[in-house]
């Protein structure tokens, strides 16, 4: 019977386990529009806020979710600062636990943002926004945008001496009919693109915050 309820544990989410969840991020919570110039290192011309907050959305999801979670600004990233390097893992391990027993909590959601890459990387063209996440354009393809986001959602549990990635950088395009950039004002004008992007985006998060 022991056995038998071990393996039931383990078949269960760990969201619907853990009921005291921190969020700490090292990312700007907020979804940004970008308009870029060139193709390869193309150069910001405009940032500009959209109407989403990563914070309010992963508080609110959490808490439908009867999860008790709380936004902290103490955790150190730089013990994440070699999460590539597995001969450091065992230290930021133990940082993360330790957060965890400090703090009372039963697991914590880092937002980490991407900050190495390799030479064929696609995601370099994101590095260096004042926008971790949001909707890009490039000046020749005015019917094409973008859709990114440039960071990791990563998930440590207590006592389980292991960090779980729920989602890495990636991104996203999709073409639409009509023009959707403003060349002269370096804004979107297409209130589809946003309509269409962030149900995407939303799902995409969910899907890992599931995991």
């Amino acid at each position: 019977m022991k056995i038998i309820f071990t393996i039931l544990v383990f078949l269960i989410p760990l969201c619907s386990i853990a009921q005291k969840t921190g969020i700490v991020s090292d990312v700007n919570y907020q979804m940004g529009y970008v308009y870029l110039k060139g193709a390869f290192k193309a150069k910001v011309l405009a940032e500009n806020d959209l109407n989403f907050n990563l914070l309010t959305y992963l508080t609110t999801y959490l808490t439908k979710k009867n999860i008790e979670n709380k936004e902290f600004e103490s955790f150190d990233f730089k013990e994440l600062e070699y999460f590539s390097q597995r001969y450091k893992y065992k230290k930021m391990v133990a940082y993360a636990e330790d957060f965890c027993v400090k703090n009372n909590l039963d697991q914590i959601i880092i937002i980490r943002k991407k900050n190495a890459y390799t030479l064929t990387d696609p995601m370099q063209m994101f590095y260096g926004f004042d926008h971790d996440f949001g909707i890009a354009t490039l000046s020749m393809y005015d019917k094409r945008p973008i859709l990114f986001y440039n960071f990791s959602l990563i998930k440590y549990l207590k006592g389980s001496n292991d960090f779980k990635i729920l989602l890495s950088p990636s991104y996203k395009n999709h073409k639409f009919d009509d023009v959707v950039l403003d060349k002269e004002n370096y804004r979107l004008i297409n209130d589809n693109v946003l309509m269409y992007f962030q149900p995407v985006f939303e799902t995409v998060l969910n899907k890992g915050l599931d995991k």
